[in-house]
């Protein structure tokens, strides 16, 4: 016990360089894993540097800003698809046409050229983000025939060499648009109120290609392939033909509801269409071109929310309404930017809606009508 005394005295009272004096220190650095160092011939100390601000680490960014990492992969990705399909018409050869039996492939060919080819692709249709500012992609489709008819319409499907029985790898478009029955006398067996005319074209990535056409009408329920000689055809042949037909009218439907924008490379060819939106859109192609002679980027279009505008003679009232460019450059590719159908009604609603607020409202303004004042009146002195 004395001997615990001692000693617990002894350390208060030595030099104060042993006490321990709790201090305020830098947090240690995290260890580094070690390095191989290799042997090499020693070196004079060097003297200390002064402390100055490390400038190849990045400053901290003075405002946050919401930002999707997402769009970089998808501007890539977007890019290769284009790229990929709008390829095979760039390359396309009339001497390298396939399967054409009754020489009409050149003919056909022309049912093609100069269509908007919307793509369906799933795992870029899901990125898109499909739609207008009210409504989403996964809008429902019933009734589809009787709600956008006519008819004329287009989209582009990839084919992968062993899947659905393609046996090469390439693009596959089709083109559905409604006919009378004055247009299919004599190239079918049998007449439906509604009928239209379908135009598949192969593009095979080796540069084959060949261009097809067919008939279906709507009975009943489903429609139904009517070539004279789809009798013979097998059962899987015609149910791939009447599905797609039904898959065209689906993505028709939503179309209505959706954004849209397209590229192309040549002038008055084919395009590809992509789903997109309007906040979509503008954080997608904010890297886009600028105009010539411009020093900043035209805005896109898109909505601009309703407000007052407050003035030193009035109070007026600015509606919802659509503002801005549909041509633009992106990627190499001349874009066009298409507001959906409902949007374009909506944005006419809007300016009537407007326009009969101004013509009710009551005004709460008081004009004054200053009289002007005569000479003698105005320097009294003079």
């Amino acid at each position: 016990m004395m001997f615990s005394l001692w000693q617990w005295v002894r350390r208060l009272w030595s030099p104060a360089v042993e006490l321990v004096i709790p201090v305020a220190y830098p947090q240690p650095r995290p260890p580094q894993p070690p390095q191989q160092i290799q042997a090499e011939s020693p070196q004079p100390p060097q003297p200390p540097q002064p402390e100055s601000d490390n400038l190849s680490e990045p400053e901290e960014p003075k405002a946050k800003r919401k930002y999707d990492s997402s769009y970089i992969g998808l501007r890539r990705d977007l890019a290769a698809m284009a790229n990929y399909i709008l390829d095979r018409f760039e390359s396309l050869q009339i001497r390298r046409s396939a399967a054409d039996l009754d020489g009409q492939n050149r003919a056909r060919l022309g049912e093609l050229w100069g269509c908007d080819f919307l793509l369906l692709h799933r795992e870029l249709g899901e990125r898109m983000i499909g739609g207008s500012k009210w409504t989403t992609v996964d809008a429902p489709a019933t009734e589809l025939t009787a709600t956008i008819w006519p008819i004329d319409y287009a989209i582009a499907e990839l084919m992968i060499a062993g899947e659905y029985g393609a046996v090469h790898d390439g693009i596959f478009l089709t083109r559905v648009c409604s006919i009378t029955a004055k247009e299919v006398r004599g190239k079918v067996k049998r007449v439906a109120s509604k009928m239209v005319r379908y135009t598949m074209g192969y593009f095979y990535d080796d540069g084959q290609w060949s261009v097809c056409e067919g008939y279906a009408g709507l009975f009943g329920e489903k429609w139904v392939v009517l070539a004279i000689e789809a009798d013979e055809w097998p059962l899987e042949e015609k149910q791939v033909r009447e599905d797609l037909i039904n898959r065209i009218f689906n993505s028709a439907f939503t179309a209505r509801y959706e954004w849209h924008v397209a590229f192309g490379t040549i002038p008055g060819g084919p395009r590809l269409l992509f789903p997109t939106n309007p906040t979509g859109a503008l954080h997608l192609f904010n890297n886009r071109d600028r105009t010539p002679g411009k020093a900043r980027r035209e805005a896109l279009k898109h909505w601009v929310d309703e407000h007052y505008r407050d003035s030193d003679v009035d109070l007026s009232y600015v509606c919802n309404h659509l503002r801005g460019q549909t041509q633009f450059s992106w990627s190499g590719f001349d874009s066009e930017l298409f507001v959906s159908q409902y949007d374009l009604e909506m944005n006419k609603f809007f300016k009537l809606q407007a326009k009969e607020w101004r013509s009710q409202r009551k005004h709460n303004r008081v004009k004054v009508h200053l009289k002007k004042k005569s000479h003698e009146e105005a320097h009294p002195h003079a």
